[in-house]
This record gives C-alpha cells, sequence and structure tokens, in this order.
C-alpha cells in the first residue's frame, strides 16, 4: 500500500527506456491527460466512490478513490494546471486493484501509458474498453 505509482505517457522519452528494458509497447499516439480528462475519468469510475480536492489552476489537486472501506488510492497533481490544460497525475499510495482500473480508463482518453511503480518497475497500460 505504500507503493507509488507515477503515470507516464507512452513518449519519445520513455520509449527508450521501455526499449532498454525489453518492454513492448504499441506504436499509438499518446499524451499527458488534461485536467478535465482526469476529472472525467474520476467520474466515469464506476463502483467508486471519489474523494476531489480542487485548488484550482497552480494549487493541488487531489482525489482520493474507494473501492470499498479497504481498497481505496491516492491521486494527486502537485500543480494542476487547469481544466482544459495537460496535468501529471501520479498516486502517492493505494492498492493495485484502485489503481490499475483508474489507468486502463484514462488511457481511453490519452493513449497508452506507462506506470511506473516506486521508480523501479515499468509497465504499460493500455485503454480499458469504455463502459
Amino acid at each position: 500500500m505504500g507503493v507509488s505509482w507515477t503515470i507516464w505517457p507512452l513518449d519519445d522519452e520513455i520509449r527508450p527506456v521501455l526499449d532498454d528494458m525489453g518492454i513492448d509497447y504499441p506504436d499509438a499516439p499518446s499524451r499527458w491527460p488534461t485536467g478535465a480528462e482526469l476529472k472525467a475519468t474520476l467520474a466515469a469510475m464506476s463502483g467508486f466512490e471519489i474523494e476531489a480536492a480542487d485548488n484550482g489552476p497552480g494549487g493541488p489537486f487531489s482525489a482520493t478513490l474507494y473501492r470499498d472501506e479497504t481498497h481505496w488510492a491516492l491521486l494527486q497533481v502537485s500543480d494542476f494546471a487547469g481544466d482544459h490544460l495537460a496535468v501529471q497525475p501520479c498516486f502517492e499510495k493505494g492498492h493495485e486493484a484502485v489503481i490499475r482500473p483508474f489507468i486502463a480508463r484514462l488511457a481511453i482518453a490519452c493513449g497508452p501509458l506507462v506506470a511506473i511503480v516506486n521508480g523501479e518497475e515499468f509497465e504499460v497500460i493500455l485503454a480499458a474498453s469504455p463502459a
């Protein structure tokens, strides 16, 4: 649960790292999500309770996602650029069973994303099927 997950687009900066690690990835466009896409993804997480704190552009944004009493995750954006600009989300801690579905749903909006777990493990997460 004390695991941090960094979310990164499948871009020219991360592809060489994945190549060096022998991790396969699709040849698909990918980008950082906008603040609006991040919020829309949170709203689309059926079966989850969401508690969000939006301090506006330039401030921090956070949301806690609860699947049940024992499965939750804390999403953070330290410098929220606003709804129409790109943001760099990460999970400071939480359960994989909550984090993974969120990243897969976010990938619907912005393409495949790379999950970097504790700065050591890299995994490409593809878009979930829209529900």
